[in-house]
């Protein structure tokens, strides 16, 4: 078995076979667009700016505006199919750091699911055969995936995102995995 730095590591992460709802998928966007550059910090650089895993933060909806522009554009999206398409604007892209792609639903009243599982794929970390390094990432994913909705707080999340990098890598841990 062969593994280079073109390899990823993928998490996929689900609440059992529910779609995340209009509020929760609003949470887990926001969280994560703040902290995109910090987690991005943890990986190796051929994953940052990879086509296999495209940043969110920086997608043509969002690239030009500041994370309080973003904010407001999330928040004028009444459905889940809103938030979804901005930040995935190019449908069925699914190379993101995380893919939100199995969370679509099409239909007028009518729920379909393009795959078997609505998860949400953490693409970030680069393929490891060392198991400590897989572990850590994995605790990470699950700790930030359990904790975002019951931690949010949109006023906190703006302070953060105006500090440097360093200083939100801390706060996440402090937030989300200690």
């Amino acid at each position: 078995l062969l593994v280079n730095d073109t390899c990823g590591f993928h998490i996929h992460i689900s609440q059992g076979n529910k779609v995340l709802s209009h509020d929760s998928l609003v949470k887990f966007l926001k969280t994560y667009l703040v902290f995109e550059d910090a987690i991005d910090t943890l990986h190796h650089k051929s994953r940052i700016f990879n086509v296999y895993c495209d940043s969110i933060r920086y997608n043509h909806k969002f690239s030009e505006k500041s994370m309080e522009e973003i904010f407001a554009e999330i928040d004028k999206c009444r459905t889940r199919w809103g938030v979804l398409w901005l930040a995935h604007p190019v449908f069925r892209h699914r190379d993101y750091k995380i893919n939100l792609q199995n969370q679509w639903l099409l239909g007028w009243g009518i729920e379909f699911n393009f795959t078997r599982k609505p998860t949400i794929e953490f693409r970030q970390h680069i393929s490891s055969f060392r198991k400590n390094v897989v572990l850590a990432w994995l605790i990470l994913v699950v700790n930030f995936f359990k904790s975002y909705q019951e931690v949010f707080d949109e006023k906190i999340l703006l302070k953060i995102e105006k500090l440097g990098i360093r200083r939100k890598l801390e706060h996440f841990f402090d937030i989300y995995v200690n």
